[in-house]
């Protein structure tokens, strides 16, 4: 099986007896093998917290690295998901990620010399067939990353997961419409009929908040909605999504400065700020949002 996948993926011939063996490792053991079953599942209806214990117990009794675990998840997904992307009508949106598959292993290859991908959970394939766009925001169900101080909520508890869109301007009356209509389609799902939403995205970062955003301007408007409880640094995690493109390396004389956000950005960085991101949850009830 996963030497027909790596063939119809036009992976590099040497990989193909490596992740074989990779696989072989994994599936002969019996707890892994339920393991991997596990973190299959939880990609096909995506739940983070279910992947990373498995992810994490099948690394350690396997000895298998994380990358190469990631791939082969990722591919043996492919045909029930095929499946499930026949009814939708974003069969396009799949295609374009099977193909950057083969491009992922190279580059993993070329940086880590390991056959193997970096991205695993949060390829978006495993997530658009369950999102639903409703105005400027899309939704999709989900559960709580880490705990939230609201009423014993824990990690891995239910609720509902917000993307925010690029491509166009985050208007605060069309972000409250689409949280009222995100609401309406959700509140049936919970039974005191408050909608739990949680996002974990760059626009609820702190230092951002501080001295990114514009004062008083649309950000920081978004960002003060959530009640923001965790935030996670990286270098340049999210440089492509201010500046529209990769990051460059240390020369950042040519990056676009069109926008007082990529202006303000770039004068963060080379100040030594750390990019990162912030998770933050809003309560949702039938007179709008819980304080």
């Amino acid at each position: 099986m996963i030497m027909q996948l790596c063939r119809e993926l036009d992976f590099p011939l040497e990989s193909f007896s490596f992740l074989e063996k990779a696989y072989f490792s994994v599936t002969r053991n019996p707890e892994t093998a339920t393991l991997f079953q596990k973190a299959k599942d939880s990609l096909l209806h995506p739940n983070s917290v279910i992947f990373d214990e498995a992810t994490a117990k099948i690394t350690e009794i396997a000895k298998i690295h994380p990358y190469t675990l990631n791939l082969l998840l990722c591919i043996l997904c492919l045909p029930p998901l095929e499946i499930i992307y026949e009814v939708k009508p974003s069969r396009e949106k799949l295609d374009e990620n099977i193909k950057s598959l083969k491009q992922q292993l190279l580059d993993c290859k070329n940086k880590h010399n390991i056959w193997g991908i970096e991205e695993g959970f949060w390829q978006w394939m495993f997530h658009e067939h369950q999102c639903v766009m409703l105005g400027r925001l899309e939704f999709e169900p989900f559960y709580h990353f880490i705990d939230v101080p609201y009423k014993g909520i824990k990690k891995g508890d239910f609720a509902i997961l917000i993307h925010i869109p690029g491509g166009s301007p985050l208007n605060m009356d069309e972000v409250m419409e689409s949280l009222k209509l995100g609401y309406d389609h959700f509140k049936d799902k919970f039974e005191n009929g408050i909608v739990p939403f949680f996002t974990h995205s760059w626009l609820l970062y702190p230092p951002y908040i501080k001295d990114v955003f514009k004062k008083g301007g649309n950000l920081q408007k978004f960002a003060a909605l959530f009640n923001i409880i965790n935030q996670n640094q990286g270098d340049f995690i999210n440089f492509s999504n201010v500046f529209g493109c990769p990051y460059p390396g240390d020369d950042l004389s040519n990056i676009p400065q069109n926008t007082s956000l990529q202006r303000n950005m770039l004068k963060f960085i080379k100040q030594n700020g750390v990019m990162g991101q912030g998770y933050g949850f809003i309560f949702y009830g039938n007179k709008g949002i819980i304080r």
